[in-house]
């Protein structure tokens, strides 16, 4: 009984070290991406952290609530680690667009808004 209670308990321990491991690398590329969103586009660099800064900061603010219209919402701890990696991850899509398009100065010209709708 002692063997078959130790094998678990080793077990379990594992499984909690790969599992922050897969979090930590989770993180990493996190980090990666958002790191190339920023470099991808320097006039909005910074922007996926400012997004994630006010995201976290109005979930904390509604997890405060005990009255009012968001007194009956609550944001679990994953819930919260969620809404922090789509703060950093919502401009993830950047990546895909071409160069040009993206640090476009000027208005699109006739023709291109309804190539891009049609596209998406």
């Amino acid at each position: 009984l002692a063997r078959s209670l130790a094998g678990q308990a080793a077990v379990s321990i594992e499984n909690g070290r790969l599992y922050r491991d897969i979090e930590n690398l989770f993180e990493g590329f996190i980090k990666a991406a958002v790191t190339a969103i920023d470099q991808r586009d320097p006039t909005t660099s910074g922007h996926s952290v400012r997004v994630t800064e006010l995201t976290m900061g109005l979930a904390e603010v509604v997890n405060e609530q005990d009255e009012g219209r968001f007194a009956d919402v609550h944001f679990t701890e994953e819930e919260m680690k969620q809404l922090r990696y789509a703060g950093l991850l919502h401009d993830f899509g950047k990546v895909g667009v071409r160069e040009e398009i993206l640090v476009k100065q000027k208005k699109l010209p006739p023709g291109m808004w309804e190539r891009l709708v049609a596209r998406f």
